[in-house]
């Protein structure tokens, strides 16, 4: 079990006749500012470590007053700055034009979520097994896990553990991050009979990375640089691997070649370190290492474009027999190739159940998947947040297919760049827009599915600058070759019910 995380639990506190008695032994009420679009005043729970001088890159949690479960819409909140007002109070500033305020209300509980070092690293292992292992409180993600090889697996339970000593109030989150993060493997993880809840973000993550071309001294030998140093990446990047050639903003696949060679450059040159401030703007200044990249066949890439890796981005994985539920972020992102998803739980979700997608934009997290089969599930009360009706939203089905671009707009074509994708014998009951939602794909086969309860939100903007569409329960417009049958679609338009 992991001792205390991040987690910081608080009131959202009213006048002096709205007392909570719980909260305001040895000190006054805090009084909501008239301000109440800018700032909230809350206090902390008794037991809970004292406030900080400052929570930065804190986003804020908001549960329900008298039980532990998300507000039910509610978005990710963002304050400009959280400021103590002596230890056991606190005041949260926010941007005047923060959307939905108003669904904070008194009485309320949040969390302030900083997020920090992980739980559990495994870096550079081979054969890991993980079985039994109980995390009951983490301050950053739960595992995580790179440069990994062979038969790696994984039997976890995450959820929120007892409260700190001297605390009234139960533990309302477990990690304040993802439970599994794993990437940079030549081979996907084996992840079954697992118990996700409460989690800052998603369930299991798993991906590879993409990385900008920098220059091209020969036809067969790029320059490539990333933002971290050089760890253990050269032990998963091998020769026989393939290179391919990505073209922004939808990053299109121009090309691929065998990898021969990838080996570290001394430092950095001055143009690398300008492409990865580009690439990466929250990356510390100066950080990262540059690559050459040799190759078997010419590759044109021309600088400014991008390679991804395919062979390390955990192909081979199977996820079964798990439940995951109550938590930010999806249940499952995967951008991982030659997987089977089947058997699972998903409830009481943000965002998807099952978003399978090329996280290329922004989090440069790679990559397209191919050979995917998603069988089996039953997913309840997910796409919840109002984020997802945004004209930016990518994940607009409960079961999402998609790609983040590198701009977004209206004239945006998305590349279909993940392949053979088998949905099959799912059971989706309460999805706030489409149940199924497939874009950047072909070669998709959507089959035997139950629809319960889907796209009772309004949400006419959703996905607009991102080249998607929303129209209906099963969303396939942007891909003119899949195959869509035998599937069941009930009480269309009505709010889930527990």
């Amino acid at each position: 079990a992991a001792g205390d995380s991040a987690h910081r639990q608080h009131r959202v506190l009213g006048g002096a006749h709205e007392r909570i008695p719980e909260l305001v032994s040895g000190g006054l009420p805090v009084v909501l500012s008239q301000t109440f679009r800018t700032l909230i005043h809350s206090r902390l729970e008794l037991g809970m470590k004292g406030y900080e001088a400052s929570h930065p890159d804190t986003d804020i949690v908001l549960f329900e007053p008298d039980q532990r479960r998300w507000r039910r819409e509610a978005p990710d909140y963002y304050p400009r700055r959280v400021e103590a007002q002596g230890e056991r109070a606190g005041r949260l500033v926010f941007n005047p034009r923060t959307p939905q305020l108003d669904l904070i209300r008194l009485g309320d509980r949040i969390v302030l979520n900083k997020r920090t070092n992980s739980t559990i690293k495994i870096y550079d292992g081979e054969d890991i097994s993980i079985r039994g292992v109980t995390l009951l409180a983490g301050p950053g993600v739960g595992v995580i896990a790179r440069y990994l090889r062979g038969d790696n697996r994984f039997t976890l339970d995450i959820r929120p553990g007892p409260p700190p000593p001297g605390a009234t109030q139960p533990r309302l989150m477990s990690t304040c991050a993802d439970g599994l993060n794993y990437a940079y493997a030549d081979r996907g993880p084996r992840i079954e009979d697992c118990h996700f809840s409460f989690m800052g973000d998603d369930s299991i993550n798993l991906h590879g990375t993409v990385m900008p071309v920098v220059a091209c001294p020969t036809p067969t030998e790029l320059l490539v640089a990333w933002p971290y140093g050089p760890e253990s990446l050269a032990k998963v990047l091998l020769p026989g691997g393939r290179a391919r050639r990505l073209q922004a903003p939808n990053f299109a696949i121009a090309g691929e070649a065998v990898i021969t060679g990838f080996a570290r450059e001394p430092a950095l040159t001055e143009q690398a370190t300008r492409r990865v401030a580009e690439v990466w703007p929250r990356n510390p200044a100066g950080r990262g290492t540059l690559w050459r990249l040799t190759l078997a066949t010419p590759l044109p890439c021309l600088p400014g474009e991008f390679v991804d890796f395919p062979e390390t981005a955990a192909p081979g994985y199977r996820i079964a027999g798990c439940t995951f539920e109550d938590h930010r972020g999806h249940a499952l992102r995967i951008m991982a190739s030659r997987g089977v998803i089947e058997q699972n739980v998903m409830r009481r979700i943000k965002y998807a159940g099952v978003a399978i997608g090329a996280e290329y934009g922004f989090w440069r997290e790679a990559g397209w998947v191919d050979e995917v089969v998603i069988r089996g599930n039953r997913i309840e009360d997910v796409t919840l947040s109002p984020r997802l009706r945004e004209p930016q939203s990518l994940n607009l089905g409960a079961i999402s297919v998609y790609a983040r671009p590198e701009r977004f707009g209206p004239d945006l074509t998305l590349f279909a760049g993940h392949r053979r994708i088998v949905i099959e014998d799912n059971v989706i009951d309460g999805s706030a827009l489409a149940g199924i939602h497939v874009a950047a794909a072909r070669e998709v086969t959507i089959r035997n599915n139950v629809l319960k309860r889907t796209n009772y939100a309004t949400a006419p903007d959703a996905g607009r600058e991102a080249g998607q569409r929303l129209t209906g329960p099963i969303e396939t417009s942007g891909v003119p070759d899949a195959v869509v049958e035998n599937n069941l679609i009930q009480e269309l338009g009505q709010a889930y019910r527990e």
